[in-house]
């Protein structure tokens, strides 16, 4: 996995022909929403 806005990583992984996976979209639960979630 690298972010999106690490060019040196990307270029990394394109440099032996590694090719980003459009099939996933990363989501993130944090603060309020990811209390909610752990209590239930």
């Amino acid at each position: 996995s690298v972010l999106d806005w690490n060019t040196p990583a990307i270029d990394f992984y394109e440099s032996f022909g590694a090719r980003p996976q459009s099939e996933w979209t990363t989501y993130r639960l944090t603060g309020q929403a990811l209390l909610d979630f752990a209590a239930g």
